[in-house]
């Protein structure tokens, strides 16, 4: 349902400024769409934009993806939702 598919992980230690600091890799899915800003900026420098039904799609899919994160028991906060973060297929 809208979610980045999670493979697996794993956390290495290494030294980072005269500090050892544990880093935490995670292995998900590849989107070869990019990211929601990119497609954005793409628009724009071809002198275009979203429509609006792109955009009313582009949202349902958002909200359908956080609802379904906060329906898990316990509930999960992304805390970073972004252009960014927001990938396409």
């Amino acid at each position: 349902p809208n979610i980045v598919r999670y493979w697996g992980s794993s956390t290495r230690t290494v030294q980072r400024g005269g500090q050892t600091v544990t880093e935490v890799l995670l292995l998900t899915g590849l989107y070869h769409g990019g990211g929601l800003q990119d497609a954005i900026q793409a628009h724009r420098e071809d002198g275009g934009s979203l429509s609006e039904m792109q955009l009313l799609q582009l949202y349902q899919q958002i909200v359908a993806a956080v609802g379904h994160l906060h329906a898990q028991s316990p509930p999960i906060a992304h805390r970073d939702v972004k252009l960014e973060n927001l990938l396409l297929e």
